[in-house]
């Protein structure tokens, strides 16, 4: 008889985990596709591959596997659909039962998504983890490009992508799991005109670096980072230039900023208001953030905002973003987008009942979400189901210098990957609920660990090397 359980991870990373007992053997993997399935649900291949012969985004299976695939089709009788029926695509990973660790992991996508995180799906089931992975309930191609996403247009696929595909996903892919071995555990890993205000690259990096020269010694170390940049004090109005001086030196090197481009860096840190109603519409970036703001005034802007605002919010392709009202528009926004896509549980009472342990990794340097989004998110689960409760089966770990799911391309001297499995699943299976995280692999090649600690906690510097996570200690500012 297993134990079930679940946990957590979100980056905004999500998982759920059950333990269960490690099978000794496993059924032939081409009789899978006998399995009786429900209606909308179907099996194309059930094939097993010796080691070497599997290579997804190039990471090549070091084991052998049972490699099965599938579509599910959904949303035929919603009459609120605009296209018709829509096709989820489905794939699963299964180790060999000598190879099986006993766990079962989910793996979530990024963006629009529109295809099966195969890379990342592999390198779980090198680690002995039966993986699944979806395309979200649409194909790349519905993505577009940046002036049209199709998928945009049709609600089921927007309710697949934002919501549902990975709970469709999850319940063929883990019967399949059950059928070939035993009763699973599970676990999903979820894991933008310019003007007078714009701000180039070299701008941005000017702020930071301003910004961190600052704020850097707050954890008792200068480490080119912010610990916590909450706790950074600092008036950007003393980079303004002074009158008739040039933003650059003779060399070309930014030395100060425009009256109007202080103005648009307070708005990024503010965020944006409701200027009927005066309250926030979403948080502001926080210091030390700003090197990564280019990609809100092009990726996030063009890619996302821009095509929700015609597809979703005014169902007009031809619609002038820049002609979006910050007051009477955001009830708009709210009544049609929002419930697709922004809506946020503030009672996890079910899934903590459950047994459920949830862990949250938030990069301060995120360059597409406010870093203090998840921490609002916190404290709105404190207000309602008690600090004490919440605090038994949820961490949200903030990181220094990191960016959106991992690496901010400007910090390369901060690791980029959490090692989040090695918390998580002690805490689940074991009850041990962690009291830091190791992360390690900075883009720049170094052997930096960096200690990531539950928040409040921070890490500060004790002794020793300052590039050891070991040399440090978590602690509440």
């Amino acid at each position: 008889m297993s134990f079930l359980r679940s946990g957590i991870l979100v980056c905004a990373t999500l998982a759920t985990v059950h333990a269960g007992s490690v099978p000794r053997t496993s059924i032939d993997c081409s009789s899978l596709t006998g399995v009786s399935l429900s209606a909308g649900y179907s099996i194309t291949r059930a094939e097993e591959y010796a080691a070497g012969d599997v290579d997804a985004s190039d990471i090549v299976n070091e084991i052998s596997l049972c490699l099965v695939q599938g579509t599910i089709e959904y949303g035929f009788d919603d009459v609120s659909v605009k296209n018709g029926a829509n096709t989820l695509t489905w794939n699963l990973y299964l180790p060999l039962a000598s190879d099986y660790n006993g766990r079962f992991i989910v793996i979530g996508n990024g963006g629009y998504a529109g295809d099966i995180n195969n890379g990342t799906m592999m390198g779980q089931l090198n680690l002995g983890y039966a993986a699944a992975g979806c395309d979200s309930g649409h194909s790349i191609a519905a993505n577009g490009n940046t002036t049209y996403a199709p998928f945009l247009a049709n609600t089921a696929e927007v309710e697949a992508w934002i919501h549902n595909s990975i709970a469709m996903a999850t319940t063929i892919t883990r019967e399949l799991t059950t059928e070939y071995y035993a009763k699973a555990p599970f676990l999903w890993n979820g894991l933008q005109t310019p003007g007078t205000g714009y701000m180039s690259q070299d701008v941005l990096d000017f702020i930071t670096n301003s910004v961190i020269s600052a704020c850097d010694a707050i954890d008792g170390v200068v480490d080119g980072l912010i610990e916590n940049p909450l706790l950074c004090d600092y008036d950007i109005t003393q980079l303004e230039c002074t009158k008739g001086q040039s933003i650059t030196d003779t060399n070309g090197t930014v030395v100060c900023l425009t009256s109007a481009q202080i103005k648009a860096a307070e708005a990024v840190y503010t965020g944006p208001k409701n200027v009927l109603m005066g309250d926030a519409v979403y948080p502001g970036f926080s210091f030390g953030s700003e090197n990564g703001w280019i990609y809100q005034e092009t990726i996030l802007y063009e890619d996302y905002t821009t095509l929700i605002l015609e597809e979703i919010v005014f169902d007009d392709l031809a619609y002038n973003v820049s002609s979006f009202n910050w007051g009477s528009n955001v009830s708009r926004v709210d009544s049609t987008a929002s419930p697709l896509i922004d809506e946020i549980w503030t009672d996890l009472s079910s899934f903590q009942k459950r047994g459920g342990k949830m862990i949250v990794t938030q990069g301060w340097a995120d360059q597409f979400n406010a870093a203090t989004w998840p921490i609002q998110h916190l404290e709105q689960l404190q207000v309602v189901m008690s600090a004490d409760r919440v605090n038994s089966f949820f961490e949200l770990f903030m990181v220094p210098g990191g960016g959106h799911c991992g690496s901010n391309p400007e910090y390369t001297h901060v690791p980029g990957t959490y090692n989040v499995l090695d918390v998580l699943v002690p805490w689940v299976e074991q009850g041990i609920q962690p009291t830091q995280m190791e992360s390690v692999t900075p883009p720049d090649g170094t052997n930096t660990t960096r200690k990531l600690c539950p928040w409040p906690k921070t890490a500060h510097y004790v002794e020793g090397d300052v590039d050891d996570w070991t040399s440090y200690s978590c602690s509440e500012s």
